[in-house]
């Protein structure tokens, strides 16, 4: 039986000196503030982060937002918030029109993300 996502979940999982923030489900305007705490958190600790948008149903430009603002925290650590892409089409779609997938390092692999993520490597 597959188990049930709530929405909106942020999953955050520690891969060495790279975070790995999971985005579950749907995420837009309410709850746009977990997206932007999680990723702050990560900056605050000096961790590399990664957002991993394969498990993310829908996402909408708030949250796009917030993306582009961990970047732009990072970038004065020699870091990038980096993407783990999403398959689905709509999430797909977002980044495209939004151009995030071309502003931002992305990767379908996990492994290539946390290399991204790692000091210095994302520039």
């Amino acid at each position: 039986m597959a188990s049930r996502v709530q929405l909106g979940q942020v999953v955050v999982e520690r891969h060495g000196e790279v975070s790995v923030l999971r985005l579950l489900g749907e995420h837009d305007l309410s709850n746009v503030e977990s997206v932007r705490r999680a990723i702050a958190t990560q900056i605050e600790a000096d961790e590399g982060v990664v957002v991993s948008l394969v498990e993310t149903q829908f996402l909408d430009a708030s949250i796009v937002t917030a993306l582009f603002e961990g970047d732009e925290k990072l970038q004065p650590q020699s870091r990038r918030l980096v993407v783990h892409v999403a398959t689905e089409n709509v999430v797909r779609r977002v980044l495209e029109i939004t151009g995030l997938n071309e502003a931002l390092p992305t990767t379908g692999s996990l492994q290539d993300a946390l290399a991204k993520a790692s000091r210095g490597e994302g520039r």
